[in-house]
């Protein structure tokens, strides 16, 4: 098949990105044709996607969506607004809806996702979530029901280094990553962090994560200051520290050197972080509203908590079986199934027409 991608990106590589990336491999693997179009992509995208038109404003990305759309067997959109770059075009259309872009709303972009509705519903394109929440949400916004086809890990990846001795490790030592905004909730993290302290737990906690909400950013640092926790960015000496964006093997490192992931992510993204800390072995507490959390809730997978606090001061962690977690990890979300699910969708669509 001929595949077209489109993807903007938000200027850094995140679960998004990731997604879109394993994808594009998995289908030149299987011999497909495959165009990836972006719109402020990083680097790691162009590399490790084997190159991407790639543009800087809308104008330009809704007319190489144009250029490609008759070349096309099929389209796959990614990130809101991509389904609007298909507008009109006859191509069948395939959404991989990460969240449902209502979620996150405001006055100025109603109407565009009023006419998204619309779009969704006229085109009859195909829609994918990656989990069940999702669908509930999905199908309530739009009236249609999306199918289920959950992301994969890269499990080699995650696993290769070996978790430093916890013994070896003074205190506890609390990791989060994302993006610094009130979508992933950094705030809990740090309340929990605080309680921590004010029961007398040695405890630190390093964020990774470039700041996207400046204000938000302020308000962590605030609150901290006025519990007595010191704050800084860079190095990890205090017992706040702000690491910025990193590298994946400079995470995968720090997942090997904490105690905890704490995944405080409240229906924004954040869906691959705690599968990735779990290959590495890693234990995982999350919240309710993190649309992952009724997979590692019913699997086992890790502590699913309103009080992550209490979670961390009861040790319900340390009741994690990590080894059998990290095995049901590998057996089960693979980026292999990923492809070959998408690749089923894209046959359907095109009505059976490609081996």
């Amino acid at each position: 098949m001929n595949i077209l991608i489109v993807h903007p990106c938000k200027g850094f590589y995140g679960g998004a990105e990731e997604v879109v990336v394993q994808l594009c491999e998995y289908l030149r693997k299987q011999k497909h044709v495959v165009q990836l179009i972006t719109k402020n992509a990083p680097q790691e995208v162009s590399w490790s996607a084997n190159g991407a038109y790639d543009v800087s404003n809308w104008v330009e990305f809704c007319r190489g969506v144009g250029s490609f759309s008759d070349w096309a067997d099929v389209i796959c959109a990614f990130n809101f607004p991509a389904t609007l770059a298909t507008l009109l075009k006859k191509t069948p259309i395939v959404w991989y809806c990460n969240e449902p872009p209502e979620l996150f709303t405001s006055s100025l972009r109603k109407p565009v996702e009023a006419l998204n509705r619309w779009w969704v519903k006229k085109s009859r394109m195909t829609v994918v979530v990656a989990d069940l929440p999702n669908f509930r949400r999905f199908r309530h916004l739009y009236g249609v029901s999306p199918r289920v086809v959950p992301y994969g890990v890269d499990y080699e990846f995650w696993s290769q280094e070996e978790r430093r001795d916890w013994h070896s490790i003074d205190g506890l030592r609390l990791l989060q990553v994302g993006t610094v905004s009130p979508y992933k909730n950094q705030m809990a993290s740090v309340v929990a962090l605080a309680q921590l302290k004010a029961e007398g737990v040695q405890a630190v906690l390093n964020l990774i994560g470039g700041v996207s909400d400046e204000a938000y950013y302020e308000r962590l640092v605030e609150y901290a200051e006025c519990n007595k926790l010191h704050v800084q960015e860079g190095q990890e000496e205090a017992d706040i520290t702000f690491l910025g964006q990193m590298s994946q093997e400079e995470t995968r490192y720090l997942y090997n050197n904490h105690h905890v992931l704490l995944h405080p992510v409240r229906g924004q993204g954040g869906w691959l972080v705690p599968f990735e800390a779990m290959c590495a072995g890693l234990p995982v507490v999350t919240i309710p509203r993190l649309s992952a959390s009724e997979v590692i809730r019913h699997n086992k997978l890790g502590i699913v908590s309103q009080d992550m606090a209490r979670s961390l001061l009861l040790k319900e962690h340390l009741g994690l079986n990590t080894e059998t977690i990290r095995s049901w990890v590998r057996e089960n979300l693979t980026w292999e199934q990923f492809g070959d699910k998408m690749t089923k969708i894209f046959r359907e669509v095109t009505g059976g027409l490609y081996p």
